[in-house]
């Protein structure tokens, strides 16, 4: 292996190391914070913008990766508990499948689009993945949920509103800093 690509290995695996230890903490912000609106709670989770970063940034896989930690940190620590108890294989199914396959979605669609326009690619990307993410909610609810899931859609719709509009506003930003820092 040459000197030069041993050095962008290991600065993406530094980069995605950074981003993994971002969507951890983000994850867990969200599990924990929760906001009453319209007589449902709603938890407010900023974790898609890293995953849209790294998905744009060093690929679909890598974007799926991030999407399956914070899968997992939904999972292990309070993220899911009203569903685990009502259906514990549906909910890690759903969870997984929702934050795996909106990393992956984000970073094809960003390589599609930015054969076009790299920032065109980022800004569809940031909206794909929260598209993706409460989409596959949605048909995880009916499908393993169908009883219950009405009750909850007032509230995934508000978050789903709050993330894409963070997701919007925020990944195109950080990815155009980002770009600048390492042109530098």
């Amino acid at each position: 292996m040459t000197r030069a690509k041993k050095s962008i290995n290991i600065k993406s695996i530094t980069f995605l190391g950074v981003l993994t230890a971002i969507v951890v903490v983000l994850q867990l912000i969200g599990n924990y914070v929760a906001i009453p609106v319209a007589g449902a709670v709603v938890s407010i989770s900023l974790s898609l913008i890293p995953i849209v970063i790294a998905s744009t940034m060093r690929g679909p896989w890598a974007g799926g990766w991030l999407g399956f930690v914070s899968a997992m940190v939904i999972l292990l620590f309070n993220g899911a508990t009203f569903f685990l108890g009502l259906n514990p294989f549906g909910t890690i199914v759903t969870v997984i499948l929702k934050g795996t396959v909106s990393g992956i979605a984000a970073g094809f669609v960003y390589k599609m689009l930015s054969k076009i326009n790299k920032y065109l690619g980022v800004f569809v990307a940031a909206a794909v993945c929260p598209i993706v993410n409460t989409g596959i909610f949605f048909i995880g609810g009916m499908i393993f949920f169908a009883d219950i899931i009405w009750v909850v859609a007032v509230g995934a719709l508000i978050n789903f509103s709050f993330e894409i509009a963070v997701n919007l506003i925020f990944s195109p930003t950080i990815v155009r800093l980002v770009d600048y820092i390492e042109k530098r």
